[in-house]
């Protein structure tokens, strides 16, 4: 089990690094006093004076290890030299506080360490040489009996293993803790993250449903609404010279006027997921019947029974409203002709008229070439446009029929096994 960087650095156990610093200085004090003996020991040394020199050297080593070097892998020296300090004081003197900073120790290791592994390392290379010094100690140097020596190494022995379990248990708890507090925080980071993402989604979605409204307010009711147009100022013009010529145009100019009426009627039902089933030719010599009727246009029509989705049928047939208006509106023809069918995997429709045209060149697209042109692209289709000026306007869209796909593959499947059966 590994610790997490935070565990190794943040400031509670920067803290707690300079309590264990603090107490290993009071332990060490206590030891000194406590062994201040003008005996020799090697030779001419005095032991208080030897005592204090390891005492110093461990000291620095500490105030080194916690105040000025970070880096775990630089402090392994430092914690050599701990160890051997106190190895080292063990033979000399006999103190019950040299367990206490052998613990104080391990402690501040394995809270700067983050695999378990190093720390099962220390605590038993730890165990192992203590465990040894105490006892050689204890049976040379203070000339304790054998039982009494086994009884001290096996308690030892006891606490260390302790020490290395109620320890280690502690830090996997606050590091489990630590991580489950970090990943609430993320996990409340990346919810903050998903209600903007969901509010800048649903703002998008409000925008696209209103300009689907519109193109479709402006595909169907604008088609009709043009037509009642044109007639209206066919009855003005012939009002006079044949009144029953006008009042016949006007009558048909009511009648759109209640075509349009029943087209929004139908885009509203549309909008809430009631459209009616009709079929596409059906739908087009609607169109083709209401574009006519009254108006004095001429519509020669070959259109194929072809089979398709409700969402190809809407877009052709809107596209053909638009096509008739535009040319009524801006190229003010007076004829013109459609073409729809399936071939090769794809429905081919065919738009052209007789107006005045225009120049390709310098045509800006409005909002109905457009409409034509992205809804060709929304079902992986094409949309051109020609014209030129006095020859009229042409409208060819290709999108592939339902299933195309799935024909291909089944032709291209076919093939393969053909030539498979060939081979054998």
């Amino acid at each position: 089990m590994e610790r997490t960087e935070s565990t190794r650095n943040n400031k509670f156990f920067s803290r707690v690094r300079v309590g264990i610093f603090c107490l290993l200085i009071l332990v060490e004090a206590f030891i000194l006093f406590q062994n201040i003996r003008w005996e020799l020991v090697f030779g001419a040394v005095p032991s208080w004076l030897l005592v204090l020199v390891i005492e110093l050297v461990f000291t620095f080593n500490n105030f080194l290890k916690t105040f000025v070097i970070e880096e775990f892998r630089h402090k392994i020296t430092c914690y050599v030299i701990d160890f051997l300090s106190q190895l080292a004081l063990t033979l000399i003197v006999n103190s019950t506080y040299l367990s206490a900073v052998y613990l104080l120790i391990l402690s501040e290791f394995y809270m700067s360490t983050d695999r378990l592994a190093d720390c099962i390392v220390m605590g038993s290379a730890s165990l192992l040489f203590f465990v040894i010094t105490r006892g050689i100690a204890a049976y040379y140097f203070m000339r304790a009996g054998i039982f009494e020596t086994i009884t001290a190494c096996l308690s030892e022995i006891f606490v260390i293993i302790f020490h290395f379990l109620l320890v280690n248990f502690a830090l996997n708890v606050y590091d489990s803790k630590q991580k489950m507090s970090k990943s609430l925080q993320e996990l409340d980071e990346s919810n903050r993250k998903l209600r903007e993402a969901y509010d800048e989604l649903a703002e998008i979605t409000v925008l696209q449903e209103r300009q689907r409204i519109a193109r479709e307010i402006h595909d169907t009711a604008g088609h009709s609404i043009t037509t009642v147009i044109m007639q209206t100022e066919a009855a003005k013009l012939v009002m006079e010279q044949d009144p029953e010529e006008a009042r016949r145009r006007i009558v048909a100019a009511n009648l759109q006027a209640k075509n349009a009426l029943e087209e929004l009627r139908q885009s509203v039902h549309l909008l809430a997921g009631e459209a009616a089933e009709e079929s596409l030719r059906s739908a087009f010599g609607r169109v083709i019947g209401e574009s006519s009727d009254g108006t004095g246009v001429v519509i020669r029509a070959d259109v194929a029974d072809v089979v398709c989705s409700s969402e190809k049928k809407r877009f052709l047939t809107n596209t053909l409203k638009e096509g008739i208006a535009n040319g009524l509106r801006h190229g003010h023809a007076t004829a013109f002709y459609v073409e729809l069918g399936e071939s090769d995997g794809k429905i081919n429709f065919l738009l052209s008229d007789n107006g005045v045209g225009a120049d390709m060149g310098q045509l800006k697209s409005g909002f109905g070439m457009n409409g034509m042109t992205r809804g060709a692209r929304q079902f992986s289709g094409t949309a051109d446009f020609s014209s030129a000026p006095g020859e009229g306007f042409e409208i060819r869209i290709s999108i592939p029929a339902e299933g195309a796909g799935t024909k291909q593959q089944d032709r291209k499947q076919e093939e393969k096994d053909e030539d498979q059966s060939d081979d054998r």
